[in-house]
């Protein structure tokens, strides 16, 4: 655990300035009200559903905050150059356009109303938003290291974006863990939080496969989980291990601004938690050169949410 407090601790006085971090947190504090106020993503973009033109949407909502954030980090940061370079825009517009993709990505659901029967269509689908949207977003981010970052100057590269177990100590963040435990056991108090959580409810696909409930948990849980290794590979490699071609450690940031983007959807608290959450991963990232700590961190914190949320349930202080 000291290792992580010294990373952030060095980080932070290393690159922490006023103007970059003041001028990203009054962007994404106006727009947080916006969002909150109007509900905007959600009236907005999320209704596109099944619609190609949601791609655009997505790729223009997103690039507020990352292409802003940006130009703030490079101008503060002395890297005005990188802002001439044609390669970072061009890969700012593929990463914005692949993630409208992946976002976009339910086109199997038609077939799922067509061809199963409607005991099992919720739950296929829900299992399917995450396992075939992970391995969607996971092959477009391949696709990109093997076009782009796979070799470098004629040397080999990183690992896929920092996918690697390499010398991971788990100690620190399973302490981690246990420390934000308290936390999201209060959390699971909230009534904004319960009607999020748990993602998966038993229904009548038990009954039409034969299941016990924790085998119906269990394989939803599994689904669940691999969308949270696309996100770690996404924000904390691709955006900031590789970003940092032209931001160095400045990529941290314009990721931050796009993650808590992403977050608009879920309760207050859980966005405003992605901002610092998402500060602390992406610097162990960059620290560290892998993401693992990362995944590690972020199925613990979504397992544990899930699992807080059952046992409310269970335990019967909500009603199913």
């Amino acid at each position: 655990m000291r290792e992580i407090i010294a990373m952030l601790r060095a980080y932070a006085r290393a690159e922490l300035d006023a103007w970059s971090y003041g001028l990203t947190g009054a962007l994404l504090l106006v727009a947080l009200v916006i969002n909150y106020s109007l509900d905007f993503e959600t009236t907005y973009i999320s209704t596109r559903f099944l619609e190609p033109i949601q791609i655009v949407y997505y790729a223009l909502y997103y690039a507020v905050p990352f292409v802003a954030a940006i130009v703030i980090v490079a101008r503060a940061r002395g890297r005005g150059e990188a802002l001439r370079d044609p390669g970072l825009w061009l890969a700012t517009l593929v990463t914005l356009v692949g993630y409208g993709v992946y976002r976009n990505f339910h086109y199997y659901g038609p077939w799922i109303q067509e061809a199963l029967a409607p005991e099992i269509q919720r739950y296929v689908f829900i299992c399917a938003a995450n396992l075939l949207r992970a391995a969607l977003g996971f092959a477009l981010v391949l696709g990109f290291w093997l076009a782009v970052d796979r070799r470098l100057d004629g040397r080999a590269a990183q690992p896929l974006y920092g996918l690697s177990l390499r010398s991971i100590a788990l100690r620190p963040y399973l302490l981690m863990l246990a420390i934000i435990s308290p936390l999201i056991a209060w959390a699971s108090f909230q009534p904004a939080f319960l009607a999020v959580y748990p993602r998966y409810t038993p229904g009548p696909e038990l009954a039409y496969w034969g299941l016990e409930p924790w085998v119906g948990y269990a394989i939803f849980e599994l689904c669940y989980g691999t969308d949270f290794v696309f996100t770690e590979l996404f924000f904390r490699g691709l955006l900031v291990l590789g970003f940092a071609r032209w931001l160095g450690p400045g990529a941290v940031l314009p990721m931050v601004a796009f993650y808590a983007f992403v977050h608009f959807e879920k309760p207050l608290g859980e966005a405003l938690g992605s901002i610092f959450g998402g500060w602390v991963l992406g610097v162990i990232a960059y620290r560290t050169r892998s993401i693992a700590g990362g995944v590690v961190i972020h199925l613990g914190v979504a397992y544990l949410m899930e699992l807080a949320a059952i046992l409310q349930r269970t335990l019967g202080a909500v009603a199913p």
